[in-house]
């Protein structure tokens, strides 16, 4: 009985170190493996460039215009994460229109264009590897230029700048490092809704 006992000693002497060691490294793993989730959800020092199709209503502003054609809002944005869970971006929109203005004294044929561009800040409310949702402002300018042609042939063309500003929210559905994303606004820049592609790099 007594060399029994004298024996789990021994045993648990040396087996006991080994498991502690194990512990040890099996915590150091479980924490390495953390901070590595932690900076691959992290948005920061990651480039997520953005190209898609938005739609804003009917981009008229005269009275009685009957429309001819309108193109989508064609949008391109560039984002850098500057901290875990935000980024900081540029953006631009472009968009045209042909109307005719339905006068009965006159008709003027009109060619619209709507350039934006803005700066924006986007924060992340939640973040996964495949899946990020976010909300943020963007602010900037737009710049349009209203080309009318009247029935003779004459052309006055007319030119105007307007600070604009959108609340959005967003979602990004990600596979490695490309994407599609959605976005709906509120405000007076650009669109209200949009969806295309983004690359993450």
């Amino acid at each position: 009985m007594r060399h029994s006992i004298k024996y789990i000693s021994i045993l648990l002497l040396f087996t006991l170190p080994y498991f502690g060691f194990a512990q040890k490294d099996s915590t150091k793993h479980d924490t390495t493996k953390a901070i590595v989730n932690k900076n691959e959800l992290s948005t920061k020092g990651k480039f997520y460039i953005g190209a898609g199709l938005g739609y804003d209503g009917d981009n008229n502003t005269t009275n009685g215009p009957v429309l001819g054609s309108q193109t989508p809002v064609y949008n391109a944005t560039i984002d850098y994460g500057v901290q875990y869970n935000i980024t900081l971006g540029i953006a631009g929109a472009y968009q045209s229109v042909n109307y005719t203005d339905d006068s009965p004294a006159f008709a003027y044929t009109h060619k619209l264009t709507v350039s934006n561009f803005s700066v924006r800040v986007l924060y992340n409310l939640f973040n996964s590897r495949s899946v990020e949702v976010y909300s943020g402002l963007r602010f900037g300018s737009s710049f349009t230029k209203d080309d009318a042609i009247s029935y003779k042939n004459q052309s006055t063309v007319t030119k105007s700048t307007t600070i604009t500003g959108q609340g959005l929210i967003g979602l990004r559905l990600l596979w490695d490092f490309i994407g599609l994303h959605l976005e709906a606004g509120l405000g007076n820049a650009p669109y209200y809704v949009e969806g295309g592609l983004t690359f993450r790099i």
